[in-house]
C-alpha cells in the first residue's frame, strides 16, 4: 500500500477490502482515514467517493454519507448509481419526496435499466403506492418486452401487489415474445401455479 499510496485505484480497492472483509467499525475507521485525504487529492474520482459514502454509512455517519452522495450527483449528474444511493439515504431519513425524485431522475437517464425500474416499483410498494408501482412495471414491460429477466421480476412485483391477473397476463405475453424459449414457458407455469390456476 505504501509503495503506491498515490494511486487512487489502489486506495479505493484497499478501502473496499477493509469495508467488505474487515472487522466492523474498526476497519471502517481505517478506510475512512485513507479515503478522506484521497478524495481531497482526487476530487473527480467517483469510485473514491462511493467508497467514502460506504465508510460513513458503516460508521453511522448518515449526514456525511448523504453529503458525499450529494457531491457525487453534483459532480457527476449522470451517475444513476449516485442518485440511487442518495435516494436510499433519503428514504431512511424519511425524506420520501426527495428519494422519489432521485429515483425518477435516475430512471429518466436510464429508461432501459430493468433494475432501476424494479427499484422504483419497490420503493412505491414500501409506501403503500401499489397502483403506481404497477404502473412503473407496466411502463417497463412496454419498453423492454424482450427482457426475460425483467419480466420475471415484474411478475414477482405484480403478485406482491395482489395483481394475480396482471401477473398471469405478463407471463402469457412472454410466450408471445419468445414462443420457442423454455424459460418463458416456465414463468407461465409458475405464474399459473401461484395463481392456483391449473389449466392454461
Amino acid at each position: 500500500m505504501k509503495a503506491r499510496s498515490d494511486d487512487p485505484e489502489v486506495i479505493e480497492s484497499f478501502a473496499d477490502l477493509l469495508l467488505q472483509y474487515g472487522h466492523g467499525r474498526t476497519d471502517a475507521g481505517r478506510a475512512l482515514a485513507l479515503l478522506e485525504p484521497a478524495v481531497k487529492r482526487f476530487p473527480y474520482h467517483i469510485g473514491l467517493r462511493f467508497s467514502l459514502a460506504h465508510a460513513h454509512r458503516v460508521l453511522g455517519n448518515h449526514g456525511a454519507a448523504e453529503a458525499t452522495c450529494g457531491e457525487i450527483v453534483r459532480r457527476h449528474p449522470a451517475s444513476t448509481r449516485g442518485r440511487c444511493e442518495l435516494a436510499w439515504i433519503h428514504e431512511r431519513q424519511g425524506k420520501l419526496d426527495q428519494a422519489r425524485a432521485e429515483l425518477e431522475a435516475a430512471s429518466r437517464m436510464a429508461p432501459f435499466d430493468p433494475d432501476l425500474r424494479i427499484m422504483q416499483a419497490r420503493f412505491l410498494m414500501r409506501h403503500d403506492r401499489h397502483e403506481e408501482a404497477l404502473g412503473r412495471i407496466g411502463e417497463g414491460l412496454e419498453r423492454m418486452p424482450e427482457a426475460v429477466a425483467f419480466r420475471e421480476m415484474a411478475i414477482d412485483v405484480q403478485f406482491e401487489c395482489g395483481d394475480e391477473e396482471g401477473a398471469v397476463r405478463t407471463a402469457r405475453a412472454g410466450i408471445e415474445v419468445h414462443p420457442e424459449g423454455a424459460y418463458p414457458w416456465f414463468l407461465l407455469a409458475d405464474a399459473l401455479n401461484r395463481a392456483r390456476r391449473f389449466a392454461a
